[in-house]
C-alpha cells in the first residue's frame, strides 16, 4: 500500500507540474523560447528582453505616444529562437505589441516601466484579434474627416463621410482611444479619453463627442 500511495503522489505531483506549465506563455526554463505568447522582462534601466515565438513581429511605442509626437517607437523581429532586446530605451512606460507568423493572433504587453529603479515582469498569452469601432460628432452632428488614434500604439485612421471609423487586427488590451479635429481646427478640439477593454468583449462599438 505504501508503495502504491508514493507511486499516486509522484503521478500527482507531475500532473500538476504540467498545468502549472501550461498556463505561462513563457516556457518554465529560462532561456528557452515561448510559443503560446509573451514574456516581458526589464533587465537593465534601459533594456528589455523579450522572449515569444520564433521571428514574431514586434513593435513598442511610448504610452503617451500621438501621431503627432515623435516619443519614443521602434519595431523588429524575434530571432530564430524567439528572443529579442530593445536597448537603450528612455525612461519612461511602454506597451510592447506582439504577432506571431500566424497572423490571425497577437498579443499585448501594456504599461512597460523602463527606467533606474524599474523592476518589470510579464506575459501574455496569444489570443485571436479584436477590433473597436464606432463614430464621432460634435455638439450632436456628426463629424467626418476626424482624426482617432489610440495612444502608444501604431493605430491611427480618420472618421468617413458617416462619421464611423474603425479599427481591426488589435491584440487584446486596454485601449486609450481619442479623437481630434486638429486638421481643421489647429488650435486643437478633442474628445475625452475613452478607455475601452477589448479582454473579454470583442469588437466592441464606442460612441465618441468632440470638446472645445
Amino acid at each position: 500500500m505504501s508503495s502504491c500511495r508514493n507511486i499516486l503522489k509522484a503521478v500527482t505531483f507531475l500532473t500538476l507540474a504540467c498545468l502549472s506549465c501550461s498556463l505561462n506563455p513563457a516556457d518554465s526554463t529560462m532561456g528557452s523560447e515561448t510559443t503560446n505568447g509573451v514574456y516581458v522582462s526589464v533587465v537593465s534601466p534601459s533594456t528589455i528582453e523579450v522572449k515569444t515565438s520564433p521571428q514574431a513581429s514586434l513593435y513598442i511605442y511610448w504610452t503617451g505616444r500621438s501621431p503627432s509626437d515623435t516619443g519614443y517607437a521602434d519595431s523588429a523581429h524575434a530571432d530564430n529562437s524567439g528572443f529579442y532586446n530593445f536597448s537603450d530605451i528612455p525612461s519612461g512606460k511602454y506597451n510592447l505589441f506582439v504577432f506571431p507568423r500566424n497572423d490571425t493572433l497577437a498579443a499585448l504587453v501594456q504599461n512597460i516601466s523602463v527606467g533606474s529603479n524599474a523592476i518589470f515582469n510579464d506575459s501574455a498569452f496569444f489570443k485571436d484579434k479584436t477590433g473597436i469601432s464606432g463614430t464621432v460628432s460634435r455638439n450632436g452632428t456628426p463629424v467626418s474627416g476626424v482624426n482617432v488614434y489610440i495612444a502608444g500604439s501604431p493605430y491611427k485612421t480618420t472618421t468617413d463621410a458617416s462619421s464611423a471609423f474603425s479599427f481591426s487586427g488589435l491584440p487584446r488590451g486596454i485601449y486609450k482611444v481619442i479623437a481630434d479635429d486638429k486638421n481643421r481646427n489647429p488650435t486643437g478640439i478633442t474628445s475625452d479619453t475613452l478607455d475601452v477593454d477589448t479582454h473579454v468583449n470583442n469588437n466592441q462599438s464606442v460612441q465618441m463627442t468632440l470638446h472645445e
